[in-house]
């Protein structure tokens, strides 16, 4: 079974800001600039967009071999809703056709990006992809959403699992721009349960390291 995932339509109010005459327009929000660039396929603003929250699953869908082309094929309007073709099962009430920027996860959880022509793998942690608005954190005044706390634990999960422990290089400019070492030390907490240490620095890499979630928490 392969699942599609549709970028999150701007909502009335969003699509008013962006069409105010003075301050709106696609570079006056992130979230606009995000949109847009998703729009175009580019993978680094869908890894922040579904980090913050900002897709939804719209179908799963059952085809021979769980071909990836079939599940975009199969969720195009053509002459009516493809919420009525055979094999997919519609898990929403506002349904588009599936376009660039959209992304397909099949059945081994692997996840891939609709891109001009086919097809790109992405990597995303598909945990990080639920309740991205909620504020869970305030440190130092400062309110963080889930999404924001997901966007700084991306810069060190481990890669074949975000549960695996934590053992990897950042400069210091990744750590400012993911808003500073208490917040990634508060995201590592928050989804893993462990807690994140500066190990060593060699040059401007340094080393950090945690237990996860694993060794943590459990399965």
């Amino acid at each position: 079974m392969l699942t599609v995932y549709h970028l999150k339509a701007l909502t009335e109010s969003e699509r008013n800001r962006l069409n105010d005459p003075e301050t709106g327009g696609w570079d006056s929000s992130p979230r606009f600039s995000r949109y847009a660039d998703v729009g175009m396929g580019r993978i680094e603003a869908a890894r922040t967009a579904w980090n913050r929250g900002e897709y939804e699953a719209v179908a799963e869908v059952t085809t021979e071999d769980d071909h990836k082309e079939a599940a975009f094929s199969l969720t195009q309007h053509i002459t009516d809703s493809w919420t009525l073709n055979d094999n997919v099962k519609a898990l929403t009430d506002r349904p588009r056709s599936t376009s660039v920027g959209d992304l397909v996860k099949d059945e081994t959880g692997a996840f891939y990006i609709v891109s001009h022509i086919g097809f790109e793998p992405i990597d995303i942690l598909e945990c990080l992809g639920e309740n991205g608005a909620a504020i869970v954190a305030t440190i130092d005044d400062v309110e963080y959403t889930r999404g924001q706390l997901a966007d700084a634990l991306d810069l060190v999960a481990d890669r074949e699992h975000w549960k695996n422990p934590i053992d990897c290089n950042v400069t210091e400019a990744q750590i400012d721009s993911v808003g500073g070492w208490a917040v990634l030390a508060e995201a590592v907490a928050f989804f893993t349960g462990s807690q994140l240490h500066r190990m060593r620095t060699t040059g401007e890499r340094i080393n950090v390291q945690a237990a996860g979630y694993f060794l943590s928490i459990g399965a």
